[in-house]
């Protein structure tokens, strides 16, 4: 019989860690794909296609490790010295992207042209 242990580490390295490698090359080649939570300029979603495929391949390395027996803990440090960063950086700046387009977009009120935008 199989443990949940077991199970879980190799749930993570068969199906978790290869779908998070596959959904990251896909925003990074900006092909069409499935619908990405980050928007904005190209490289915003680059560097976040970046960071979940990295994310994928600590993870399952991790998971291996774990299989093998070995507590490897460089893959834990990865993820946290490179992955949450660049996840945390893309996050924001597309953020910061939104919010500005939103702002944009916005007019003076009654009386304001809609095809001018509004002067600071």
């Amino acid at each position: 019989m199989v443990s949940l242990d077991t199970f879980a580490n190799m749930f993570v390295v068969v199906v978790v860690g290869p779908a998070c490698l596959w959904l990251g090359a896909t925003r990074m080649l900006r092909s069409p794909g499935p619908p990405a939570p980050v928007h904005g300029p190209v490289w915003v979603v680059r560097l976040w296609g970046v960071d979940y495929a990295l994310a994928g391949l600590f993870l399952a390395a991790e998971a291996m490790g774990r299989m093998a027996g070995e507590g490897w803990e460089w893959p834990s440090a990865a993820m946290l010295w490179i992955s949450t960063p660049l996840l945390l950086a893309s996050v924001l700046i597309s953020g910061a992207f939104w919010w500005k387009e939103r702002r944009g977009g916005r007019t003076a009120g009654r009386g304001a042209s809609h095809e001018e935008p509004l002067r600071p």
